[in-house]
């Protein structure tokens, strides 16, 4: 019928939020392990960085820890205190960055 309205022109346009996994610039930072975790995780960006800066956040974003680490290539984090659930860990190294997804249980 001709009132019946066309969908065949409708875009949908997706924005990430702040919580979202950003493109990698560390190449090797996916090498977090274990995960999941029921504690503490090591991190192996396989490269040493003069300046490292660590991010932890819960699942809505919100920092609920920072780390900072001088000419290192892995670091260890202890999660034993946090609450079981998903956790975001931001790394910056010397300008480069990675968000990781990281589950404790």
């Amino acid at each position: 019928p001709s009132n019946v309205p066309s969908f065949s022109s409708i875009s949908i346009i997706w924005t990430p939020g702040a919580v979202s996994i950003e493109d990698s610039e560390i190449q090797s930072a996916n090498f977090i392990y274990p995960n999941p975790t029921k504690g503490s995780v090591q991190i192996d960006l396989e490269e040493t960085y003069k300046n490292i800066e660590v991010q932890i956040m819960d699942n809505i974003g919100k920092i609920i820890k920072r780390f900072t680490f001088k000419n290192k290539h892995e670091f260890k984090l202890n999660f034993n205190s946090n609450l079981n659930g998903m956790y975001f860990i931001k790394v910056t190294a010397d300008n480069k960055y990675a968000t990781l997804k990281l589950i404790k249980y």
